[in-house]
This record gives C-alpha cells, structure tokens and sequence, in this order.
C-alpha cells in the first residue's frame, strides 16, 4: 500500500503549504521525512532487482522523476511569465537560478550565509518553480550514492548510518544549524534514508536504533530538556511515526488501485505550487 501512503504523505505537504499546522508544527516536514523512508526502500528494492548495477538504478530513477518534472516545471514557467504572482520564491532570477530548477539536484543547496557571517541558512527566497522540489534535489543526491551503500558490508553501512544520525542529533540540539543540517543537506538526512534501505533488508537493529532516537529528541523537546528548534520537533516526529507506519504497509497487501495513486501523489506534490499560483492570480 505504498502508493497509498505516498498520496496521502503528498497531500500532507501540500496542506502544510497552505498554511495548515497541527499544534502549531508544520505536518508537512514530518511527511517530507517519511518519503526520505520510502525513498531509501524503494532503493534497497530496485537495487537488488537490478543486481547492484548502478546505470540501470539511475536510468528507471531518472525516468521515474524527470519527464514529469519537466511538464510541470514548463507549466510553471508559463504561469509565472503570464500572470506574475507575488511569492517569495520567485523573485527576479539568474542563470544558476534556471540551471538548479532544470538539474534539481542543486535546489538544496541555495544557502546564504548570514550577514554577520555567523554561520549559514536557507535561502527560501531562491527563484524556484517548483518550491517543495528542494527535497526531491536532496533525493537525488541519496540516488547518486546508493549503490555504492548498498555494496558495503552491514557493519559500514552502520557507521555511515551511525554518522549521519551523530550530525542529526547535534543540529536538533543547536550545535550546528538545525534546519540547514537536520533537515536539508545530506550529511544530516542520510540516515534516514539508510534506516529506509536497512528495513527492507530486514536489518531491524539499526532501524529500531533510528527509531528510538526520534523518540528520545522528541521525547526531551515534549518535556523540555531540549529547546524546539527549527524542524526538529517535526523531523523525529517523522521518524517515530515514519518507522512503523511503513513496516505495517510493508504487510499489507498491494490492492490494484495502489500503482495508480502513487503516481497521483507524484503529480500532486509537484503541481500544488503552480496550481495555486494560478488560482491566486486568477482570482
């Protein structure tokens, strides 16, 4: 049922970008975390499928995300140019602008640093099309290592695993920043993906391991020994929810209707954006 859970994740984003929270909290990062999930099985899956031969892997990644992304990125251009719309994310833009909307690879890392020089943060305010295409970037980057994660021994993959969630930890706590390295690059999200990979390789030591660290960042910041920092909240609640919810569709049976909504989910996480841009100039 993972095209279920797929349309229903994708319509949580999209009501966290119309301004919907719960108690507060932006739903939407937490299901942002549990496609990172997904993201990391589906991989594991189509690895061995493929026989750990990585062209293979990229070329189905690579028609999987990019004709469909280009229609709706066309789409998008065609309503900014025709009824312009006032968004942070479409400011005037450059040519680095256009090249990261087309190779989207490169969309999480339009970061800025701070005036002071203090450190580094997000830049919400880059020209982007497609704005929740950021974490599709940062998916992309995940592809691009995965076979080579997937040929390590279980004991690496683990350290990798381990030191990842090592940088996870330190960005919730505010030792680093906590929603550039907690939430959008790499180094601080690869765990997610790898906790995602080792349960479909039945690896429930280090999944379970994942597991309890959502809870015990969320657990501190609900009782207050942690400060709620940008996204951390949601991030390890994505993971204590993430985590079982996908092994529970992992036993359910696939009904005939499922494909189909997972490719619905795709056009909805990708649409949302435009189609309310046009609505909003329409009106």
């Amino acid at each position: 049922m993972f095209g279920t859970l797929r349309l229903c994740l994708a319509l949580v984003v999209m009501y966290s970008h119309l301004g919907v929270t719960i108690a507060g909290f932006n739903p939407g990062v937490s299901a942002v975390v549990i496609f990172f999930l997904l993201a990391g099985r589906v991989s594991a899956h189509l690895l061995k499928a493929f026989g750990n031969r990585a062209l293979a892997y990229y070329a189905e990644r690579a028609v999987r995300i990019y004709p469909a992304y280009f229609c709706v990125l066309l789409l998008a251009a065609a309503i900014w140019l025709a009824a312009p719309v006032a968004s942070p994310f479409l400011p005037p833009p450059d040519a680095a602008d256009w090249l990261a909307n087309l190779f989207i690879a490169p969309l999480d890392f339009r970061l800025r640093w701070n005036g002071d020089h203090s450190g580094v943060l997000f830049d919400a305010q880059a020209f982007t099309l497609i704005p929740p295409a950021w974490s599709l970037g940062l998916e992309l980057q995940f592809y691009l290592v995965a076979p080579l994660l997937m040929g390590l021994t279980a004991d690496r993959r683990a350290r990798v695993l381990a030191a990842s969630l090592v940088v996870w930890v330190m960005a919730g706590m505010g030792v680093i920043d906590t929603d550039v390295w907690g939430y959008r690059l790499l180094p601080g999200v690869l765990f997610v993906f790898l906790a995602g990979m080792e349960m479909h390789d039945r690896r429930y030591g280090a999944v379970a391991s994942v597991w309890l660290a959502g809870c015990l960042m969320y657990g501190a910041i609900l009782v207050g020994a942690m400060a709620a920092r940008p996204f951390n909240v949601e991030t390890s609640l994505g993971l204590v929810i993430g985590i079982p919810l996908l092994m529970g569709c992992s036993r359910l049976p696939q009904a005939k209707f499922d494909h189909f909504l997972g490719g619905l989910s795709y056009a909805a996480f990708l649409l949302h954006f435009p189609l309310m841009w046009l609505f909003e100039s329409a009106g």
